[in-house]
């Protein structure tokens, strides 16, 4: 367990003083607890939440903050998840590259919170379940098309309630332009293929990120407009409390634009958005590879 922290801790680009802090964290932790809340955590379906309690108690007993015992325990139990990519013959590369969302996230949580660390925890089931893989850019979770949302046709393929769909992440990992994407989608339509049996791999995507008024807010160029345009968008629902502040402005919304940050071009059109008597929210899309 050590060991598989260390190897991630040399793989993860992170300043040096967040290197030494989470050594240093590590260190203050009993291996032993952290072993019981992995043991845990398998033996209660990879549920993230139900080790809740146990990464308390080891946050009260060391004086780490929880949000960093979060972090540890996420990087130790992905041991396992690491042997059960290779007893399905998936290539360590793509076990680092789907684990490094512990990296994104731990930048996240320092620019949200100032501790480097996790507050996303819960996010995380779906990882040691071995239900997602990260191939290039974004990230895919196989998933069952729900049976609250509707019927959807998309190149010809309808998509039911029940069929086996791969819902689309994309992480806060940097560049995000159109050669990087179609790589994405060409390396997920060769991964799923031989087990979707001849059928077509449909990309799902639920996210703030497919708002039809990204066309009203953003120019045109903008990464995240492209990027919407390559899916069909069928549905719509406002956030008048734009719970996804978070995720662009590194802070939560208090319902004043003004207090937001405009230090980049996507924040000032969110604000000047907001300002003008709009509210954000998130759109359904899906796309057939």
């Amino acid at each position: 367990m050590k060991q598989h922290y260390f190897e991630f801790m040399k793989r993860v680009d992170i300043p040096e003083d967040a290197k030494e802090y989470l050594t240093e964290s590590y260190d203050k932790l009993d291996e032993n607890d952290i072993k019981e809340t992995v043991d845990y955590l398998y033996n209660n379906n990879c549920s993230v939440k139900s080790t809740l309690e146990l990464r308390k108690a080891i946050a009260d007993k060391t004086g780490v903050h929880l949000y960093t015992v979060n972090f540890v325990f996420l990087v130790c139990a992905s041991e396992r998840m690491l042997a059960g990519f290779r007893e399905r013959n998936i290539d360590d590369e793509i076990f680092w590259d789907t684990i490094m969302d512990l990296q994104y996230k731990l930048y996240e949580c320092k620019k949200v919170h100032g501790v480097w660390g996790n507050f996303v925890e819960n996010w995380y089931d779906i990882f040691y379940k071995l239900d997602i893989v990260k191939l290039g850019r974004l990230e895919y979770e196989r998933m069952v098309y729900p049976d609250n949302l509707p019927e959807v046709e998309v190149d010809g393929f309808t998509v039911k309630p029940g069929d086996t769909v791969y819902s689309t992440h994309i992480p806060s990992a940097g560049k995000f332009s159109k050669d990087l994407r179609e790589d994405s989608y060409a390396r997920a339509k060769e991964f799923f293929k031989a087990e979707r049996g001849g059928k077509p791999v449909v990309l799902f995507c639920e996210s703030w990120l497919m708002n039809p008024d990204h066309l009203k807010i953003f120019p045109e160029t903008m990464n995240i407009v492209e990027f919407q345009k390559e899916w069909k968008v069928y549905k719509y629902e406002p956030d008048g409390k734009y719970h996804d502040c978070w995720r662009t402005f590194s802070v939560d919304y208090d319902g004043d634009p003004d207090k937001l940050p405009q230090e980049t071009g996507m924040q000032k059109c969110i604000v000047k958005w907001l300002k003008d008597g709009n509210v954000m929210g998130a759109g359904y899309a899906v796309k057939k590879l």
